[in-house]
This record gives C-alpha cells, sequence and structure tokens, in this order.
C-alpha cells in the first residue's frame, strides 16, 4: 500500500496487532508497511463481507472470494471458500443445470478452468480444501492433472486424520437437517465424489504439452514473477505494468 503520510512507495515491515475495531471486523492479523518518511500503512486482512464490500473495498485474492462467496449466496448460489496450501484461494458455485460444483475465481475472472492453476500458473499443488454451509471437502482431485503424483507433496498431515476431520466437521454442519434436505445434500456429495474420482484418475501422458491456459494476471509483474506464476515460458505482456 501507499505511504498514508507522503503517497510513496512502502516496503513490509512484518506482522503488527489488530486493534478492537479491526477485530470487530473479522481481522485476526495485520501487515504493516513502512516509509523512509517515517509514514506506516496498516493492511488488515478482514475477513467480514461487509466491511469489504462498503468499506475497504481492498485486498488480494482472500479478500476478493471473502466477499464474491456472499455475493454468489445473495443471487441464489450454492457457493464455497476453497483454500489451496500453496497460497490461493478462490470459490465454488454449484451448477443446477450442470449439477456440479464449478471454479470460480473473482479474483481472476476465471470460471470452470480448474486446471489452470497447475497448467497454467505452474503451480505444485498440494492439498485444496472447499469450506461451504453444508460440507467440508476435499477436491484436490479437480484441480489436479496427477492425483497420485500430488500425494507425494502432502506431507503436513496424515491423509486418514485429514479425511475423518473432514468428516466429522461435515456431520456437524449437518446436524438437525431432515430427511429430504439430507437426501438432496448426500445426492450432491455423490454426485461430486463421482466427478472428483474421475478428474483425480486422468494422467496426462509425458509429451503431452501443457495446456494454452493463462499464468496470473493480478498483481505486480515482478510478485508475479517471485512467485513462479507468469505461467510456463511466457514472458510478461504490456498490460502487464506493476
Amino acid at each position: 500500500p501507499p505511504c498514508p503520510r507522503c503517497g510513496g512507495k512502502t516496503e513490509g515491515a512484518g506482522p503488527g496487532t489488530p486493534t478492537e475495531e479491526e477485530q470487530r471486523k473479522l481481522a485476526n492479523r495485520v501487515e504493516l508497511y513502512r516509509c523512509p518518511c517515517g509514514g506506516e500503512a496498516r493492511f488488515p486482512r478482514y475477513n467480514c463481507a461487509r466491511t469489504l464490500l462498503f468499506e475497504s473495498r481492498t485486498g488480494r485474492c482472500g479478500e476478493f472470494a471473502n466477499a464474491f462467496v456472499p455475493c454468489l449466496r445473495a443471487c441464489g448460489f450454492e457457493a464455497r471458500y476453497v483454500w489451496d496450501s500453496t497460497d490461493h484461494v478462490w470459490a465454488e458455485a454449484w451448477s443446477g443445470e450442470q449439477q456440479r460444483w464449478l471454479h470460480v475465481d473473482p479474483c481472476e475472472k476465471a470460471i470452470d478452468r480448474p486446471r489452470m492453476y497447475e497448467r497454467g500458473w505452474g503451480k505444485k499443488l498440494a492439498c485444496i480444501l472447499a469450506f461451504g454451509r453444508d460440507e467440508t471437502v476435499d477436491v484436490t482431485r479437480r484441480y489436479v492433472a496427477d492425483y497420485a503424483q500430488c500425494l507425494g507433496r502432502r506431507t503436513e498431515c496424515d491423509e486418514g486424520w485429514l479425511a475423518a476431520t473432514l468428516r466429522a466437521l461435515t456431520a456437524r454442519l449437518r446436524a438437525g437437517r431432515d430427511g429430504d434436505s439430507a437426501t438432496r445434500l448426500a445426492t450432491r456429495d455423490a454426485m461430486d465424489a463421482d466427478e472428483l474420482r474421475r478428474a483425480g484418475a486422468h494422467v496426462p501422458p509425458a509429451d503431452v504439452p501443457f495446456d494454452d491456459l493463462p499464468g496470473r494476471t493480478t498483481g505486480s509483474v515482478a510478485w508475479r514473477a517471485a512467485r513462479g506464476e507468469l505461467g510456463r515460458g511466457k514472458g510478461a505482456t504490456p498490460d502487464d505494468e506493476p
């Protein structure tokens, strides 16, 4: 963020402590930035959609997803927040017409391009979890071409523990559901599980080139380059200026 005193460039100065007001708006952490002139900028990572939409209107992928999921729900869609362990977040929306969950990235203006991160950005994905009002699900298979290879990068916890924990969280969210609602959710779960199994079973031949999917488009060129997300073999384009 620019310096609030002189408008100049700032540099990261580590984490700060959220104020009481920031905590009321669901900011559990704050990033600090300092300027040579002595000015300091605060970047509270708000999780309150009302604050993001009507007050701060500032953020990165986390703020985009936190604001966009409630917008999807307000438009009548079932939606959930998707967390990627390699540092990105987006959303999924249930398509009643297609009877499946669709990848939706509001930060990148991308719809139904789940392999974009791996085959466009060049990310080495590991664990991707979806959090909805009715379930918590490991959806990694939807986003990787070779799930068996991906398993070698999933070292943060035991797979059995993760599966049991997600089932327990889902059961807690669905406690008290009536028969019709429970049946509808179980049917939707089965459809999603079948799609995830089929998606994760596909292994592309080694000589097949990567899909023509874009690298990351948001953020400065220097920032994206440092993260290795400009795309495989792709340079910056004229509209990539910081």
